[in-house]
């Protein structure tokens, strides 16, 4: 688990498909406790997914510090489909948060919306818009969220969603909020405590999840309500 600034905590989890995949994971720190979140999975398998996550990754940490979720979205949409391949999109969410005040901003583009931990476990509500790449000109709305003292936000990519998916809940979702609610504390062990139940129930897939946890205390205080071991 990484500390980010003296009231941010991070943890990310991975698995790796048997070749080359299109995730995309990108925590990076700023002033003032902010902390900016990108994780996106792009369409297909092999080098040429992978290729492109990467030029994906480039673009991102160029554009983080300049725009906001939404309209950081919107603009890769606009050069994906002046740049990119046919038929190649991601799926993505865009997080700022501002974990001193524990006040954010996110959006979506086609993937399930963050999953927060707090008295309850649910899903943000926030409405997605579709994939980037898929329509041009598309628009991508932004939500205002808070976090309080021990709350724990949750981004997955879809190879940890389909692999908790039924016939009955074809998102995962129910499944996903159940695992999470149960989870450990400590924001490492939450995360491999994911990863372990979607391979139990078949990964196929590349899978990522990124873990944000917010304290009002500085971590080892007794007080922290985010676990440290």
């Amino acid at each position: 688990m990484d500390v980010i600034g003296r009231h941010g905590r991070v943890a990310i989890g991975r698995r790796h498909a048997d070749e080359p995949g299109g995730d995309v994971a990108i925590v990076i720190p700023g002033w003032d406790d902010d902390i900016f979140c990108f994780l996106a999975d792009v369409t297909g398998h092999g080098i040429r997914a992978s290729r492109f996550a990467r030029e994906l990754e480039e673009l991102v940490r160029v554009l983080a510090t300049r725009l906001s979720p939404g309209a950081l979205l919107g603009e890769i949409n606009a050069r994906m489909e002046m740049g990119w391949l046919p038929n190649l999109f991601a799926s993505a969410v865009c997080v700022l948060l501002d974990a001193a005040r524990g006040l954010g901003t996110v959006a979506v583009a086609g993937q399930l919306p963050p999953v927060v931990r707090t008295t309850t476990t649910h899903a943000m509500p926030v409405a997605a818009g579709p994939p980037l790449g898929v329509f041009s000109s598309q628009v991508y709305s932004e939500v205002q969220f808070e976090l309080s003292d021990g709350d724990v936000m949750v981004l997955v990519t879809d190879g940890i969603a389909d692999s908790f998916a039924t016939e009955r809940d074809a998102l995962g979702l129910e499944t996903l909020l159940e695992l999470v609610d149960r989870a450990p504390r400590d924001l490492t062990g939450l995360c491999a405590d994911l990863l372990s139940s979607a391979e139990v129930r078949g990964l196929h897939d590349d899978a990522t999840i990124v873990a944000i946890g917010r304290s009002s205390w500085e971590i080892g205080h007794p007080l922290c309500s985010i676990a440290s071991w």
